[in-house]
């Protein structure tokens, strides 16, 4: 299973992927300086797909996790924006809309929005994808 976290202001915010519920989805969790969790782990998604190789970045008081997701027929991937203790600021959004496949999200903070690039795939060709995401309230 692919996991992810990154550095806050104040704790760690890490996600992964995890089968327990009998389909794999994402999960996140603060954890603190001192290592020690913070709260109860939190399902971030919950489609009838497969959620996976999640990634993550740090946005203020937002976590940014990007994750691929097959729950429209095709490999897209998705974001999803958690608040403190992982509290769901807004739906999940698929971020790409390739016509066969997309993957490998990979995301970046600025300190004002988030950067995001994947891949998208038909065919023989593949191409490089990138998009600055506003942080939604």
């Amino acid at each position: 299973y692919a996991a992810a976290g990154a550095w806050g202001a104040s704790a760690w915010a890490i996600a992964w992927q995890d089968g327990r519920d009998g389909n794999d989805e994402i999960y996140f969790q603060e954890v603190g300086a001192d290592g020690v969790p913070s709260g109860p782990n939190v399902r971030v998604t919950s489609s009838a797909g497969i959620s996976w190789m999640p990634v993550i970045a740090e946005a203020g008081a937002r976590t940014a996790i990007a994750f691929m997701d097959n729950r429209s027929g095709s490999l897209q991937v998705w974001l999803a924006m958690v608040g403190p203790g992982g509290a769901e600021i807004r739906d999940e959004v698929a971020a790409s809309a390739a016509p066969e496949m997309a993957g490998v999200p990979t995301l970046s903070w600025t300190g004002s929005a988030i950067g995001m690039t994947w891949t998208e795939s038909e065919a023989s060709s593949a191409d490089i994808m990138f998009a600055v995401l506003g942080v939604c309230p």
